[in-house]
């Protein structure tokens, strides 16, 4: 009789063990993910690289007070030139050119964007990669990056663009 009680149970929880599960593979699978290959360091959200998590900065929405547009330049990637337009159906694109200053080539060069509302509010953050990826040493490659949420769309006020290499 117990193990049929038992076989019962697991039976009536079975997609309550199944969400556990696939829960605790999510995180452990987003705990891997988080991890870079940066050779143990790990990314903030601020893209700033370190030891351990526990040393990012805390994120404050809607309380940024650096210039926006400001043209930032970390470690030798630099932006060039940046263009914010509104396209033929109303959507925010940001294009530009990054200058590799580095004395090696930078795979996988990625370019960050943040967004901003009116209020300086932060609506959202991304990043795209320039074109090709992969930029020489003294040269220069491209990026564009399309935003398509009507919510961003329709409250972007100011923004800020920045590399990291």
């Amino acid at each position: 009789m117990r193990k049929q009680n038992q076989d019962h149970w697991f039976e009536r929880n079975r997609t309550l063990i199944i969400i556990v599960v696939s829960l605790i593979a999510v995180f452990l699978i987003g705990i891997k993910l988080n991890k870079s290959d940066y050779h143990g360091y790990y990314e903030c959200w601020n893209k700033q690289l370190v030891k351990d998590l526990s040393l990012c900065p805390e994120k404050e929405l809607g309380s940024y007070e650096e210039p926006i547009k400001e043209k930032v330049v970390e470690n030798c990637l630099q932006i060039v030139q940046e263009n914010a337009r509104k396209n033929n159906h109303g959507w925010l694109v940001i294009s530009g050119q990054v200058k590799n200053r580095c004395d090696y080539d930078n795979e996988y060069s990625k370019v960050y964007f943040e967004i901003y509302d009116e209020n300086m509010k932060l609506l959202t953050t991304d990043f795209t990669f320039t074109n090709p990826s992969t930029i020489p040493v003294g040269e220069t490659r491209s990026f564009e990056k399309t935003w398509t949420d009507d919510y961003v769309n329709e409250y972007i006020v100011n923004y800020k663009v920045f590399v990291q290499e």
